[in-house]
């Protein structure tokens, strides 16, 4: 009995830690680590720039005198599997007025949208902060993901949009299922009480 009981311990821990654990970034060149856009497609103005970023390499990326509506994005197959969450993290600063929206689409193998996430991020005047963009769950049928950093701007104040995205990362994790959970722990209590009862 008592091994009984260890056992299904161990058995809710993993399922428990299997969830929990964190997971490596699947992005490529996430921190403008490269100290240019290698693994990201551009369109209206984005760079990597040596402007200060938070992660200690001092560069990030950027948009100088970009188009509003301009956005950074990459794609890729790894960690598609039906049921999984995406988390999509990093830091963000924007200038005055300006802002923008960090995203998470997945498409079918004929470039359809399955389902899409987004985030709206605006700092001003506040510099580098945090964002997180979480709950996106892989639908069936994915055949690719695709994360899109976009710039806009406030037309009232201008025509370009100025944003700015460092320390990025990208994971897929297993979603814990609660209801599991709760079924082993209690299995694990009504095991230790049948115990006691055989006991007596």
């Amino acid at each position: 009995m008592k091994k009984l009981i260890v056992s299904v311990s161990i058995l809710t821990f993993f399922l428990i830690g299997s969830g929990l654990a964190s997971a490596s970034s699947i992005l490529i060149n996430g921190s403008a680590e490269y100290k240019d856009l290698t693994g990201w497609t551009a369109a209206g103005g984005y760079m990597a720039g040596e402007i200060g970023g938070v992660d200690g390499d001092g560069w990030a990326f950027q948009l100088n005198l970009g188009q509003d509506g301009a956005y950074l994005s990459q794609t890729g197959t790894t960690g598609l599997t039906p049921g999984y969450e995406f988390e999509l993290s990093g830091y963000y600063y924007t200038d005055a007025y300006d802002y923008g929206s960090a995203e998470i689409i997945f498409y079918d193998a004929s470039n359809g949208i399955l389902q899409s996430y987004s985030l709206t991020v605006s700092t001003w005047p506040t510099p580098w902060q945090s964002f997180e963009l979480t709950d996106a769950i892989v639908p069936e049928g994915a055949a690719y993901w695709e994360v899109k950093l976009v710039a806009n701007k406030n037309q009232a104040y201008g025509n370009y949009a100025d944003v700015h995205w460092d320390a990025l990362s990208l994971t897929s994790s297993a979603v814990p299922i609660p209801t599991t959970i709760l079924l082993l722990g209690s299995g694990i209590f009504g095991l230790a009480g049948l115990r006691r009862r055989l006991k007596k």
